[in-house]
């Protein structure tokens, strides 16, 4: 790990064939703009932390991202993961600039993992099964939450996200403690069965 931590004039990264990159490797590269690493399929933890210029990134391989590998990449605008299975805790936690995640295949967001992410208004999860705790509070401009496949929503998973609109969860078991307290533009939600609310 630390590989190039704190090269703060690095603009750019081209890595081709390599499969994993390890925690901090890059973690506040402040000039860093752009990621591609076709190959990668392991993120470490925080391994792009704090690289407040990132604005794109290409890695279609990868299956996991880990604890705070993006936090804090206030640039960053959108993200296409489509082969991720697991977003890690605070992965993107405060990308502020962050308005469109897609990520086909992930089935699990960990707590906090893009809380704060205060211009977030789509989210394309659609075989997401567990929402972490506080895994999108203060999203305040996401309008709709659509998990088809979800199962479980953590504790305040969605609290203090203004501008929420309507709530869509035809499967979701199990709905926690304050999961959508303070979504004050609230108008619509469609459960299935839940047992436990």
């Amino acid at each position: 790990g630390y590989a190039f931590q704190d090269c703060a004039a690095l603009t750019a990264v081209d890595m081709l064939a390599v499969e994993t990159v390890l925690p901090h490797a890059f973690r506040e590269c402040t000039s860093l703009e752009t990621v591609d690493m076709p190959d990668v399929n392991a993120v470490g933890d925080y391994a792009f932390g704090a690289c407040t210029s990132l604005k794109t990134m290409d890695m279609p391989a990868v299956k996991s991202v880990r604890v705070g590998t993006f936090t804090e990449c206030t640039s960053l605008t959108t993200m296409d993961m489509p082969a991720v299975e697991t977003v890690g805790h605070a992965a993107f936690e405060d990308c502020t600039s962050l308005t469109k995640v897609r990520m086909l295949t992930v089935k699990t967001v960990k707590a906090d993992a893009m809380a704060g992410c205060t211009a977030l208004t789509g989210v394309e999860m659609p075989i997401l099964t567990t929402i972490g705790e506080r895994a999108f509070r203060g999203c305040t401009a996401l309008t709709a939450v659509d998990m088809g496949a979800g199962k479980t929503v953590g504790g305040y998973a969605c609290s203090h996200c203004t501008s929420l609109t309507t709530v869509d969860m035809p499967a979701v078991e199990t709905v926690t403690l304050s999961a959508f307290s303070h979504c004050t533009s609230l108008t619509a939600v469609h459960m299935g069965p839940v047992k436990t609310a």
